[in-house]
């Protein structure tokens, strides 16, 4: 399953109609959302109801998902310690997990800063096809 991070709320929404429009079951995660809706959304996480978790920065921290299995930034935070938490919400409990980094070559200082002991593998991306 994948959380997918975005750093405004606006975008959320956005992304999940364009997610479920292409067959996939997604859901936003924010703190907009009450305690309830959140803990709902994170129940059909687990179960698989949903396979797509689209959040920003209130999934970074302090949530356990171990169920995570890819993290997909599309934005990147503006500091390595972020992305860090971003990136540490898959490969829970000594499981192996990817996380995949959408970024522009000046941004990439952000992910190399917090490598965590992982193998880093740069792919270019040019008109919709990695290279």
């Amino acid at each position: 399953m994948c959380d997918s991070f975005h750093d405004h709320s606006n975008q959320l929404k956005d992304a999940v109609c364009k997610l479920e429009a292409r067959g996939m079951k997604a859901a936003e995660l924010h703190g907009d959302l009450s305690k309830l809706s959140r803990s709902t959304i994170l129940k059909k996480f687990s179960n698989e109801e949903v396979r797509v978790l689209v959040t920003n920065e209130l999934s970074a921290r302090g949530l356990d998902i171990p169920e995570c299995d890819l993290v997909v930034n599309l934005e990147l935070p503006t500091d390595s310690i972020h992305y860090a938490h971003r990136a540490g919400r898959t490969g829970r409990l000594g499981r192996r997990g990817i996380v995949v980094t959408i970024c522009e070559e000046p941004q990439v200082f952000v992910v190399y800063r917090s490598s965590l002991g992982s193998v880093l593998r740069l792919v270019s991306l040019r008109r919709g096809n990695l290279l």
